[in-house]
């Protein structure tokens, strides 16, 4: 029992100076773990985009139009055109629109001769569709009377001086082109395909 009472003394004394050496003994100093540097992620530029260069168009020169001739007191109908629609062939043309060069220069007039196998329908359907040209080149009076009395040709007698035109045509041809005592046509020329020979009497008898 005694010994059990200086044992109790003794332990408390230890457990007293345990803790008293606990209280002064210096804090335990945590050391962080060393953070090791990051370095920065290197920025990159980002690529310059080139736009791909853009080709103009080369300008091309048009060419020159061509003038047409201006009107002046000496030719005051220049730069004006006139169509002749015929029914010649091409080689006739040809020579047909040359003889229009003269004219030309002294007027400044253009003539333009547009040939056509299908004349004699397509002359009446132009004139019925208000489309004629300034000129028919009939190759027959026959078709031209029908027009002219179907009111699709125009009185040259007003246009035209008739004295001039006696002067330079007996009057059975500017008879040929009238219709109805109307003068609708000027003979260009004329071509024989036939001659018609028939009976005479008796050449003693003609005296």
């Amino acid at each position: 029992m005694f010994k059990n009472r200086n044992l109790w003394p003794m332990l408390t004394i230890l457990v007293i100076s345990a803790m008293l050496l606990a209280a002064c003994a210096p804090a335990a100093q945590v050391t962080e773990a060393p953070v090791e540097p990051t370095e920065a992620p290197v920025v990159t530029e980002a690529p310059v985009v080139t736009e791909a260069p853009v080709e103009e168009p080369v300008a091309t020169e048009e060419p020159a139009a061509t003038e047409e001739p201006a009107a002046t007191e000496e030719m005051p109908f220049a730069g004006e055109t006139v169509t002749i629609f015929t029914a010649a062939s091409e080689d006739q043309v040809a020579l047909f629109q040359t003889e229009f060069e003269d004219f030309i220069a002294e007027t400044g007039i253009e003539v333009i001769v547009e040939p056509s196998p299908d004349f004699e329908v397509l002359a009446v359907t132009r004139a019925e569709a208000g489309d004629p040209p300034e000129i028919y080149n009939f190759p027959q009076p026959g078709l031209m009377a029908d027009m002219a009395r179907n009111g699709f040709l125009t009185d040259l007698g007003s246009a035209l001086d008739m004295s001039y035109l006696q002067g330079q045509y007996d009057q059975a041809w500017l008879d040929s082109g009238m219709v109805d005592g109307t003068l609708y046509g000027i003979w260009h020329n004329a071509d024989v395909k036939s001659l018609v020979c028939r009976g005479l009497p008796d050449p003693d008898h003609l005296g």
